[in-house]
């Protein structure tokens, strides 16, 4: 089988210029596919853009299926009507050589709760449906990643295996009722979920489909392998939780 030969560039999403701390899938990111093309590229290889870890590092992610909603364009919720323009923060005073990811998960954050309140009172009939089919079709996956994010935080990051011992060994009696207590928060990064998926989705269609003039987007860390329907290509490394357990894969 013949290839046709091809050249691209390593970039992670965050090391994009942008106004909120880090790169995101918003304006950005669609300049560089351009800038990509006009270079003579064919790939952008982007590495994993899972939720960071230990370290703010995609590396130690809880999952290997969700996406990060900090890479999240705050511009791109405001035209989608998620947001009001009003309601996006000023750049800020960002250093313009690095990362600032301390202040890039809080404004992020706080754009979520904003975005999700605005979709609980405003939302299309169509635009739930959206969200509803999005959270049956990845089920599998969403429903037990947004519950152990919520546990995690409500339990200030400590390891799962220092949580209570019936819901750290999934008892499905506390499954249930932990689920029940904490259903807003579940039901709110899920909607994170949703919102980076669609943007995923069209940044990735705009390079693949020809909407663009970029011919691949390459998320796994082979420019050669072909992407996955999540974020990036599942791994050993991602999907192997520290020691087993029942909450294997989560971290």
């Amino acid at each position: 089988m013949k290839f046709r030969r091809g050249s691209g560039i390593l970039l992670h999403v965050t090391s994009l210029p942008g106004p909120h701390g880090i790169g995101s899938l918003g304006p950005e990111a669609f300049r560089f596919v351009d800038w990509l093309v006009d270079a003579g590229q064919r790939f952008w290889e982007i590495l994993p853009i899972t939720p960071i870890g230990y370290g703010n590092s995609p590396y130690s992610s809880p999952s290997a299926f969700a996406g990060a909603p900090t890479l999240l364009s705050l511009e791109r919720l405001a035209e989608e009507g998620f947001l009001s323009p009003a309601e996006i923060p000023s750049g800020g005073d960002f250093p313009p050589d690095r990362a600032s990811y301390p202040e890039a998960i809080r404004i992020k954050r706080d754009a979520v709760r904003t975005a999700w309140s605005r979709f609980q009172a405003e939302a299309s009939v169509r635009r739930r449906k959206d969200f509803s089919d999005f959270s049956a079709e990845h089920n599998p996956w969403l429903e037990n990643y947004a519950l152990y994010r919520t546990l995690k935080d409500h339990f200030q990051g400590a390891p799962w295996y220092e949580w209570p011992e019936e819901i750290a060994f999934r008892e499905p009696s506390a499954l249930a009722a932990w689920r029940e207590k904490l259903a807003a928060e579940i039901a709110e990064i899920k909607f994170a979920e949703f919102l980076f998926f669609r943007q995923w989705k069209k940044l990735r269609a705009t390079a693949t489909n020809g909407e663009s003039r970029s011919s691949a987007i390459s998320p796994s860390r082979s420019a050669t392998t072909a992407p996955t329907s999540g974020p990036t290509a599942a791994s050993s490394s991602l999907t192997r939780g520290a020691g087993g357990g029942p909450w294997a894969g989560s971290r």
